[in-house]
């Protein structure tokens, strides 16, 4: 199809529509990159497909990708040998999973009304071993979780040990009869690491 065609047509404002309607960066992209250069079987199929999206709408059923995200800069470290990811980038690999495994589901038990959209995202990539991985790793608010690890939970019961023990000897030394006047408050706190007590 000639650019005087697709002018006519209006085919860059009909790109940048369905590009409004995407929720990432690429997704952006790859809409503004369509052309109009199928073949009649490729037309086809691409009808085949929008009609089993409307069927799926007119059921009133829908998949929230809203919170979808583009893995494409939170990747690129990983193209350099030893890079490895933070826990903020982890969790987004976890959740970009998460979608994935969403949307086979969501079309899976839709197999009937749309077959060709439920053959699409039965060959997304759910990984359901390494979400697990991540969710025993990482806690909804980024923090490292004890199940991460058998030593890091050994480590932190030890820690939890010994605070809870210097709490316990700095009690005893604040109810001594020798050091009792020198005490303004029974009050433990920390400061840089170190436990304080007003004296």
């Amino acid at each position: 199809m000639d650019d005087t065609t697709l002018t006519l047509l209006e085919y860059d404002t009909a790109l940048e529509q369905l590009a409004g309607e995407t929720h990432s960066e690429a997704g952006r992209l790859a809409a503004l990159a369509l052309s109009p250069d199928l073949s009649p079987d490729e037309i086809l199929e691409s009808w085949k497909l929008i009609s089993e999206g409307r069927e799926v709408l007119n059921l009133g059923d829908s998949l929230d990708l809203s919170q979808h995200l583009d893995l494409t800069e939170v990747l690129e470290p990983l193209k350099v040998e030893g890079a490895m990811l933070g826990v903020d980038e982890l969790r987004a690999v976890g959740y970009e999973a998460r979608c994935s495994r969403a949307a086979q589901t969501f079309f899976a038990a839709l197999w009937e009304e749309a077959p060709g959209l439920g053959s699409l995202a039965a060959g997304l990539t759910s990984l359901p071993d390494l979400i697990a991985d991540i969710e025993r790793t990482i806690g909804p608010d980024g923090e490292i979780l004890d199940s991460a690890s058998s030593e890091l939970a050994r480590l932190r019961l030890e820690q939890a040990a010994t605070r809870q023990g210097i709490t316990s000897r700095l009690t005893n030394l604040m109810h001594d009869n020798s050091f009792r006047h020198l005490v303004q408050d029974e009050l433990i706190t920390t400061r840089s690491d170190r436990f304080v007590v007003p004296v």
